[in-house]
């Protein structure tokens, strides 16, 4: 397997992220094994149509068809910023985002400390329950827990060169925004286009997680969470992150190959054609004497 450092370059010289339908379509599978793990059944097929040409698959809940169409609104959203080489982190942009995640699947929540509107991504003013009996951190310690999270990202962001440094501050964003769980819905998604944030920001491809792995990736969570450390989750979403890339850039190089080799045969029957002509030609005396 290879480095994470030799594979970007090796993704990068092949000028496949320079292909518009190219890093489309790996939006679209970005999003649509996102919205899966969060209880979508549309299919890739379900989703690329709904995006491309905005149609609405039949027989679907039409809950899952707005949340895909929001999560990709969001990941617009997100490749923008990616763009600002002073991107800073704050509580206005994640909210912006996490809006943008629940804007027509969200509502208003009331509690004893008054409402809260996920279409907003306010945080969230009560309890809610983790897996396995659980709860995650008390309502009234988001505010704080998500300013050192965006503290940390902010020092240490201009800081990150290596693929591997910028790789473990985006998991480090991805698992604590998960453990903090500052919304009432959409933490998911919003956690993994944070994620995406951080890595496009430094030129790095999208990192997409297969939804078939959903058991290994809460796994990793838990796992992180009882240790303490983000190495098993970080590990298992380069582990991820490598094989899908390296999948990919095999695949464009496949292509390359088939695409040089199509361009030969077709110069080699155009010579014969001229050969043919040349020959065949009441002038070709001159030709034989030359």
């Amino acid at each position: 397997m290879n480095t994470l450092t030799e594979l970007i370059g090796k993704c990068n010289s092949s000028g496949m992220f320079e292909t518009v339908d190219y890093n489309k379509f790996n939006d679209l599978l970005m999003v649509h094994y996102s919205c899966v793990m969060e209880g979508s059944t549309l299919s890739v097929h379900d989703t690329e149509m709904l995006i491309t040409q905005n149609i609405t698959p039949e027989g679907k809940p039409l809950e899952h068809s707005l949340m895909t169409s929001d999560h990709y609104a969001a990941l617009l959203k997100v490749n923008e910023l990616a763009k600002n080489p002073k991107l800073k982190f704050s509580h206005a942009l994640i909210k912006d985002i996490a809006a943008t995640v629940m804007r027509r699947t969200g509502e208003k929540v009331n509690t004893p400390l008054g409402t809260y509107d996920k279409v907003l991504g306010e945080y969230r003013l009560n309890n809610v329950p983790s897996i396995g009996g659980h709860y995650y951190i008390s309502y009234d310690k988001v505010s704080a827990s998500m300013d050192k999270l965006i503290q940390t990202v902010n020092e240490t962001l201009p800081k990150v060169q290596s693929p591997d440094d910028v790789f473990a501050l985006a998991s480090y964003t991805h698992l604590e925004s998960l453990t903090i769980h500052p919304l009432g819905d959409g933490n998911g998604r919003t956690a993994r286009l944070l994620n995406n944030l951080i890595l496009l920001n430094k030129k790095m491809p999208t990192l997409v997680i297969d939804a078939e792995k959903k058991g290994k990736y809460i796994e990793a969570i838990k796992t992180s969470r009882e240790q303490g450390t983000i190495d098993a989750f970080n590990d298992f979403l380069k582990t991820e992150y490598i094989e899908y890339w390296e999948k990919e850039f095999f695949c464009i190089k496949r292509r390359i190959l088939v695409e040089v080799k199509d361009s030969c045969l077709q110069f080699f029957e155009l010579i014969c054609i001229l050969i043919t002509i040349l020959t065949q030609s009441p002038y070709n005396i001159v030709f034989k004497s030359c």
